[in-house]
């Protein structure tokens, strides 16, 4: 489902169908349709070591 707000890029919602999805089908969706603008932050060993930057 794509969704969009305001002026922003549409966005892809991966929502976990109750029910239909196993956790290996939740990992693929977002490891499949995840692209550089969905990441916000990554995380290392519990540490922070990256922040995305905000592009308008």
């Amino acid at each position: 489902m794509l969704s969009r707000q305001g002026n922003k890029k549409p966005t892809l919602r991966l929502l976990p169908l109750e029910g239909e999805d196993t956790a290996e089908d939740i990992f693929q969706k977002i490891v499949l349709n995840a692209t550089r603008a969905n990441v916000a932050s990554v995380w290392v060993r519990g540490r922070k070591v990256r922040t995305a930057r905000q592009t308008n």
